[in-house]
């Protein structure tokens, strides 16, 4: 009788999980998805596309790595997914490094942040440096998505251009 009163709250743990999932999922898309174009310093500008912007309110920058979050956790339908990574695509010697020499995959946004933004969390912010600079685990992050929506090339090239930076690095 304990086994199956524990298997019974089990369930209802788990309906309850699966409950509060989706109303995040719901939540994260009422908010923070978008079909404009991303806010863009230091970059040229962009036509508008479906993607998670950084934040409600404030700038809608386009942060890879967020985008990336959402595709592998299922929060992106596999339309978003498709929008995301082909704007990622698109724009991968950018985003990604990928065709430039001895560049690390991945920048976390397109562009960089406008130091307005974080000139005051931040002392200095200058272009290139932490926020603005190329990340190995956003590449990781990059890699994944792409590999989940079935694009295994992209995600082949930017393990081999993470390999190649690390490698140089000498880690």
């Amino acid at each position: 009788a304990n086994a199956v009163a524990g298997a019974a709250d089990c369930i209802v743990a788990a309906e309850r999980y699966a409950h509060l999932a989706a109303s995040i999922r719901s939540d994260i898309n009422r908010l923070l998805w978008t079909t404009s174009s991303p806010y863009v310093y230091n970059a040229p500008a962009v036509a508008p596309f479906g993607h998670y912007r950084s934040w409600a309110g404030g700038h809608g920058y386009f942060e890879l790595d967020s985008n990336m979050l959402c595709v592998l956790y299922g929060i992106a339908t596999p339309a978003q997914s498709r929008s995301i990574t082909a704007f990622v695509f698109q724009h991968q010697s950018r985003l990604l490094g990928l065709g430039q020499a001895n560049m690390v995959p991945a920048k976390v946004l397109y562009g960089d942040y406008d130091p307005a933004d974080y000139a005051l969390k931040h002392e200095r912010l200058t272009n290139g440096a932490y926020q603005n600079g190329y990340w190995p685990t956003v590449g990781a992050l990059a890699a994944m998505g792409f590999a989940s929506v079935g694009d295994t090339a992209e995600a082949r090239s930017i393990l081999l251009a993470l390999a190649a930076s690390i490698a140089r690095a000498g880690d």
